[in-house]
């Protein structure tokens, strides 16, 4: 695909805007074709877009309908020396391992928040700040401490285009001169944002320093008129964000070699 097929691919993605939010988001904010992304398409005959993969630096994301065999899209991946992950919805990614051997597989609940439990508390004695460009190194630093992230993709240079970019933003809290708990979305776009990166520091966990962030962070994006997207794996985590008021509406997975 090129920058000239931008409109389709978008009116094509929005039929299931909540699993293509990352393309989505990529597409709206860095059109189809630069040095980082690439976005390849199956076509019908007919001119409709019947799946999609996106790159985004190392990083694939398929998505399809019923007609496409996106096992087509695998040796773009396999060719490409930056592959880190291949994600999608966890049906779609589960046919495709056996075409495409990983070493590994994170699976996700997939949430949706449409408005913040108004009976959810969570307060701290320490202020909740937004996060700048300048931010970016000591919270990418705070990431590398959590054990949870150890296997994901991220990297300084992407979280920092994150920050610069408006394609996400970062709300954290800082004690004993460093930051020790954030929340950040990601993939944002005109509809919705996905909130990703978490975390408190172990040994300031449990004191509902990372639910603060969540909720100024969710308020904010949730007054713009944007829905909000969240994947965890821990069932305990899980039930903190259901406090909030997140739910359950399907499946996600990201394979890794």
């Amino acid at each position: 695909m090129t920058n000239k097929d931008r409109d389709r691919l978008l009116e094509a993605l929005n039929a299931d805007p909540a699993y293509n939010l990352f393309i989505i988001s990529d597409i709206e904010n860095f059109g189809v074709t630069t040095k980082f992304q690439d976005v390849w398409a199956d076509v019908a005959k007919d001119g409709r877009i019947r799946g999609v993969m996106l790159r985004y630096y190392g990083h694939f994301i398929v998505s399809r309908t019923d007609e496409c065999d996106t096992t087509q899209f695998l040796p773009i991946v396999e060719l490409s020396p930056s592959f880190s992950l291949l994600s999608g919805k966890e049906e779609l990614i589960d046919k495709l391992i056996p075409a495409f051997p990983v070493r590994g597989v994170h699976r996700f609940y997939f949430t949706q928040l449409n408005k913040v439990d108004p009976a959810f508390t969570s307060v701290t004695d320490i202020p909740v700040q937004k996060a700048t460009v300048e931010d970016a190194e000591e919270l990418f630093a705070l990431h590398q401490t959590i054990r949870e992230f150890k296997d994901m993709s991220e990297t300084l240079e992407g979280f920092r285009k994150t920050l610069e970019t408006g394609t996400g933003r970062t709300w954290y809290i800082r004690k004993n001169n460093r930051n020790i708990s954030a929340a950040s979305t990601t993939a944002e776009n005109q509809y919705s944002a996905l909130v990703v990166g978490v975390c408190t520091a172990v040994e300031y966990r449990k004191r509902g320093y990372a639910s603060s962030c969540m909720v100024v962070l969710c308020r904010e994006v949730l007054c713009e008129g944007k829905k909000l997207y969240l994947f965890y794996k821990n069932p305990e985590a899980g039930s903190i964000y259901k406090r909030i008021g997140f739910r359950d509406f399907g499946r996600w997975a990201s394979a890794y070699r």
